[in-house]
């Protein structure tokens, strides 16, 4: 077993993630609603997953278990990797900025130049990553000490 792993205290860990997956339905909740013109624009239907809209309309149960799904494990992965750096002596604010910057490099640009998203959506997804995890990472700090 790797040198991280040895401490794990699952207990943190697992309320944290699942503080995240709640911020994170909260948040993508109301960003959708506010960007609803987005997903119901015709000429973008082609981009959305078949999970997420199998047909016109709002999404089926299926998506919503599988983002809370997704949500909590990311939240398992952000929150152990927080506790290990945070052992480190790694603080808050650095552990965030790590984590946007690679959310940047790995998932937005590459989005920006692959997906034909329109830019202002991208730019509403990018916010309300920033706003998941900057509460979401204050909160961990909280629990995490």
């Amino acid at each position: 077993m790797c040198e991280c792993c040895k401490n794990i205290r699952w207990g943190k860990v697992l309320l944290c993630a699942v503080i995240f997956t709640v911020i994170a339905q909260v948040i993508h909740m109301i960003s959708a609603q506010l960007s609803m013109s987005f997903y119901m624009d015709p000429s973008l239907m082609n981009i959305w997953s078949k999970l997420m809209m199998p047909k016109e309309g709002p999404p089926p149960p299926s998506f919503f278990i599988f983002s809370i799904l997704l949500s909590f494990v990311t939240g398992v992965i952000l929150a152990k990797l927080y506790d290990f750096m945070r052992k480190s002596g790694v603080s808050f604010m650095c552990f965030f900025m790590t984590i946007l910057a690679l959310s940047i490099v790995f998932g937005s640009l590459p989005m920006l130049l692959c997906v034909n998203v329109p830019i202002k959506l991208q730019l509403i997804w990018f916010l309300e990553t920033v706003v998941i995890y900057l509460v979401s990472f204050m909160i961990f700090a909280k629990i995490m000490k």
